[in-house]
């Protein structure tokens, strides 16, 4: 604990309260190396002539804020804070496919009036129809003046300086009011739980519009003076592993990340096990998303060998309406699971079970976090006793005091014990368990099952054998209960036969019934998600119902066919003697071999299914494989920008680009 931060009023306070140090506070870094150092001298000054500029342009309270994790990010949020105004974070481009980013915004910026926005150039070609402030722009124009000058006016501890939009998992994103006060007071809630000590080293990629990410890697190094190591999600995504070995270069001894960044990083090193010490590591926050206890066991069994104490995994559960943390485990003990019986949760009893096939294993998010209040209620929200299972309401200190312009839900959701989350789980040995989401709950056969449960259970059994999964249900008013539907993403047409329906189905007998025509085989990037990667189930369930995934399930089909047309159309122009487009050129061009090679590779399909004449699009890459994709490809021909390959819409056009650059090279 830091007891200076203790005595700040505002955000900004711990800024100015660090401006004489010479410690580094932040490291920026660009393809796993450092482009950037900043002191708290260095933030204050930048922070600064970004709020003069906002004062001279007359910028409205609140501002969108639409730019990747880096300097412009943090100068521009701090800049509207030292101007009194509203940072609104929303998703950054560097890591989304145009028409994903277009569609995420608007979704946003429909049920919510937001006056201005700050973005990159791309942006302004969006078509939002609001005003528009380029970021090269506030460089061109931006004064850094040497002189630290004190605030002309200082914010109040009560003024809302971000409004933080949840993910968008529910069709229902909403805007969190979050004053510098209620910050401050869930920063001081995690300094209890993490123990940290000044000029230790937090590293983190998590993007800052997300509140995992803003809060926890980035304000929350800040209050505690750790020394934050920056990246942005880019640089994990293009190879996972080599971001971890910067613990050990550079003495890292936090990280933080979801669930799924420690099931990659396992599954990698279980694949290509590299020479590393994760020795330093103190802990490893866990959360965002459901903590899996598979995931927790893999991560500590691939990398004990390597340094990784079986202490530093800490799962916690926090959301946005909480600031950030809600229960943590305890500090430097290794985490704790439990085995249950399904039967029994289904019929809202947390039980032990001594049956293998009756059992699921839950991992425990620990203890509320200090003056937090968390109980277990009913539908008639009446307080459950231990070991039964009701939606999760907590009360906090740090609670918001709203959703913007929508006071009279916030106010639905409240109850004379607190907040009603909207998550479903239980108490056990005074230990906080999360079992679900209340809108992801099916009732099959009068029993409750979580979707995530499900899901859960086929990811362990088929593990590898397909990509994202979805299970969603449809109630059937007559019978008052679900009809379940289990969508899968394959990523390629010879990959549907690695797992059969009658293999879900049996998989899933005597728990949840499955005729043959419940489950789904579709595309890579079938199944909607958020902008932090959850699946939005009650989205997918709308594509079920008007029979989108259906249609998108024959698509398998008409792919197999295109891929043979445009194979044929290729045989028969090898033996033409007019060169009129590159397309035309022979299939042993060392270049096009390697392009359709990687392409294979990383999006898991066959030669055959690969065209040069059908969209990307159309394969349904998802922005890690875009990454993914760029990174094999820049092996072959050196740094190729992101944004550059977001302008293609046909390989023949990647093609053409980096033909182009060999060619200058």
């Amino acid at each position: 604990m830091n007891p200076q931060s203790q005595q700040a009023q505002h955000l900004l306070d711990l800024v100015w309260m660090q401006r004489n140090s010479n410690q580094a506070l932040i490291h920026f870094y660009q393809d796993l190396q450092v482009v950037e150092t900043w002191t708290a001298a260095d933030l204050w000054r930048r922070a600064s002539a970004m709020s003069e500029l906002f004062e001279q342009r007359k910028l409205p309270k609140a501002v969108a804020i639409s730019l990747p994790n880096g300097p412009d990010f943090i100068a521009v949020l701090f800049g509207l804070w030292m101007s009194r105004r509203i940072a609104i974070p929303l998703p950054a481009p560097n890591v989304m496919i145009a028409e994903e980013y277009r569609r995420t915004l608007a979704g946003i910026i429909s049920k919510s009036p937001i006056e201005f926005f700050i973005g990159q150039a791309r942006d302004g070609k969006l078509g939002l129809n609001i005003p528009f402030l380029m970021m090269d722009e506030l460089q061109d124009q931006a004064q850094i003046k040497h002189e630290l000058t004190p605030l002309k006016f200082s914010p109040q501890p009560q003024d809302i300086c971000v409004i933080q939009f949840s993910s968008g998992s529910t069709s229902d994103p909403k805007g969190i009011l979050l004053s510098h006060q209620k910050i401050l007071i869930n920063l001081q809630q995690i300094s209890q739980g993490i123990q940290s000590m000044p000029g230790q080293q937090l590293m983190s990629w998590l993007p800052l519009y997300h509140d995992m990410g803003l809060i926890g890697g980035l304000l929350s190094p800040l209050y505690h003076q750790v020394i934050l190591h920056l990246h942005s999600p880019v640089d994990f995504i293009k190879d996972p592993l080599a971001w971890l070995s910067l613990v050990e270069k550079k003495g890292i001894h936090f990280l933080v990340g979801p669930d799924f960044m420690y099931k990659s990083l396992a599954q990698l090193m279980r694949r290509c096990p590299q020479p590393m010490n994760l020795s330093s590591l103190q802990f490893c926050m866990t959360g965002s998303e459901p903590v899996s206890a598979r995931t927790c066991h893999q991560f500590n069994e691939v990398f004990s060998p390597v340094g990784l104490s079986d202490r530093a995994l800490m799962p916690v559960y926090g959301l946005a309406e909480a600031v950030l943390g809600v229960s943590f485990h305890p500090f430097q003990t290794k985490y704790e699971t439990e085995i249950f019986s399904k039967t029994k949760l289904a019929q809202g009893f947390a039980e032990k079970s001594a049956d293998e096939r009756d059992s699921i294993e839950l991992v425990s998010c620990g203890y509320p976090l200090l003056q937090n209040q968390i109980s277990i209620l009913n539908e008639e929200q009446e307080i459950l006793e231990e070991g039964r299972i009701g939606e999760i309401c907590f009360w906090s200190p740090a609670l918001t005091t709203g959703y913007w312009q929508r006071q009279d839900f916030f106010q639905e959701q409240m109850c004379s014990y607190g907040f009603r989350t909207g998550d479903l789980g239980f108490i056990h040995r005074g230990r906080i368990f999360v079992s679900g989401r209340k809108k992801d709950l099916l009732i099959v056969r009068g029993k409750k099952i979580f979707s995530v449960d499900v899901e859960r259970v086929l990811s362990e059994k088929f593990s590898g054998k397909f990509g994202r999964i979805a299970v969603v249900g449809e109630r059937d008013l007559d019978l008052s209960e679900d009809q379940v539907f289990v969508v899968i993403e394959q990523r390629g047409l010879w990959r549907r036969t690695k797992i059969s329906r009658k293999e879900i189905i049996s998989t899933l007998a005597g728990w949840v019934p499955l005729a043959e025509n419940d489950i789904f085989f579709v595309p890579t990037r079938t199944i909607p998600r958020t902008s932090s990667g959850k699946s939005k189930r009650y989205l997918l369930n709308e594509m079920i119902q008007n029979g989108e995934i259906q249609r998108r399930q024959s698509w398998f089909f008409v792919y197999f066919l295109q891929a043979q047309i445009s194979k044929v159309k290729m045989l028969l122009r090898v033996g033409k003697k007019s060169t009129k487009t590159l397309s035309d050129e022979p299939l042993a061009d060392p270049l096009r071999k390697d392009l359709i090679a990687i392409f294979c590779l990383v999006v898991g399909v066959s030669e055959n299914e690969v065209s040069f004449e059908k969209k990307i699009s159309e394969y349904g890459l998802d922005s890690i494989q875009v990454v993914q994709l760029i990174h094999e490809l820049e092996k072959k021909t050196g740094p190729i920008p992101i944004l550059d390959f977001y302008r293609f819409d046909h390989l023949e056009q990647v093609y053409v680009y980096l033909k182009e650059r060999h060619s200058k090279t």
